[in-house]
């Protein structure tokens, strides 16, 4: 049930309502003991309430159905094209009615897709579980021990690391070697690349806007759902000149169209068709040393070598944040991601900080 916590803070006291539900600790805090109590009444009659009513039976596929035509709107397409590819794991538990499944079949299930794809387990276990709370609400009779199953670790891969120089020899052996030297300079996703339209750069204040991004040959809106003006350092802005007068016109101005079509790349034909032969070429020409870390490079490493580039050149985490289009709910810059991400790669940081600040302190002495 629910219950009030006392706790003090330099405002004064607050009052958190805490209560359990759908699988989950919630909590809500109020500044005044008697709004906490009668929120916390509210909460007992609406979890005594919800026991009264019970929905028909239905099986996982129709309660997944009819949560994901709700749960997709304003979703960017790229979110739900991941949803969806993870649910096929699992298939199997489709035509079971909500009230049969038991947290032993889930787990078997996901333990057997993990040993598989141990990343697409976990979406596909994160997506049950966010339709049975959706199911949950709607009436439904579910074990709540659904809720507690375990997802399978998954270690996430080591990104590669370009050298400024290793971006050169890559485009180099790449059919599509602006757009490889442009990704790595500007730090946008492969989507966010194919979509770029001409539109959308102003060469003279040497920025372009990211407003869009591409999936499968379909446009979009950005991972983030939101625009986004990044700054270009001159060879970046020189690539994306030479791609004007070298790319063939195109009814939607296209920077990096499809060769083919003139209109936007699929990106897994570019990947596999394009950005995957220029690995190949520039790691059998690599050093023996750096030969095995250029096998396993994907079109995402490109970003993180910006990354790496920019904060060799002295970038702040909150600069490369919003580079990076890393931001919070309300739309600001948002560093977190980037110490969590390339912390390891500001070695000292907090020395050259005080260094930083020493020299501040006698150049305002003098």
């Amino acid at each position: 049930m629910a219950h009030v916590r006392r706790r003090g803070t330099a405002a004064g006291p607050r009052f958190d309502v805490c209560w359990r539900e759908y699988g989950r600790d919630r909590s809500r805090t109020f500044t005044f003991r008697k709004d906490a109590d009668r929120f916390r009444v509210e909460i007992e009659r609406r979890v005594q309430l919800g026991a009264l009513y019970e929905a028909p039976p239905i099986t996982l596929s129709a309660a997944h159905e009819s949560w994901k035509e709700r749960w997709r709107i304003d979703k960017a397409a790229s979110t739900v094209q991941r949803k969806a590819e993870a649910w096929p794991h699992v298939q199997a538990l489709e035509s079971m009615p909500l009230a049969a499944l038991t947290p032993a079949l889930l787990e078997d299930t996901i333990a057997t897709a993990a040993r598989v794809a141990p990343r697409q387990a976990q979406l596909a276990l994160g997506t049950v579980k966010q339709v049975l709370r959706d199911a949950i609400k709607r009436g439904q009779r579910i074990d709540p021990a659904l809720l507690e199953v375990k997802a399978p670790r998954h270690e996430e891969r080591d990104p590669v690391f370009l050298s400024a120089d290793e971006v050169k020899r890559l485009s180099m052996w790449c059919l599509q070697s602006r757009l490889i030297t442009f990704a790595a300079l500007s730090g946008l996703r492969l989507g966010e690349v194919l979509a770029l339209r001409d539109t959308d750069i102003d060469l003279a204040d040497g920025c372009i806007v990211v407003a869009r991004a591409a999936r499968k040959g379909v446009e979009g809106r950005t991972k983030t759902k939101k625009r986004r003006r990044v700054y270009l350092c001159a060879p970046a802005l020189q690539a994306l000149r030479e791609q004007l007068v070298a790319r063939r016109p195109n009814a939607q101005g296209f920077v990096f169209p499809s060769p083919r079509s003139d209109s936007v790349w699929n990106s897994d034909n570019f990947r596999a068709d394009v950005f995957a032969k220029a690995v190949q070429r520039a790691a059998a020409k690599a050093k023996p040393a750096r030969r095995a870390d250029l096998e396993r490079l994907e079109f995402h490493d490109l970003r993180h070598t910006f990354a790496s580039l920019m904060i060799a050149a002295g970038a702040n985490p909150l600069q490369l944040a919003e580079a990076l289009g890393h931001t919070d709910k309300t739309g600001r810059p948002d560093p977190t991601l980037v110490w969590k991400r390339y912390g390891h790669l500001y070695p000292g940081s907090t020395r050259e900080a005080a260094a930083a600040l020493d020299r501040h302190l006698k150049a305002v002495a003098s």
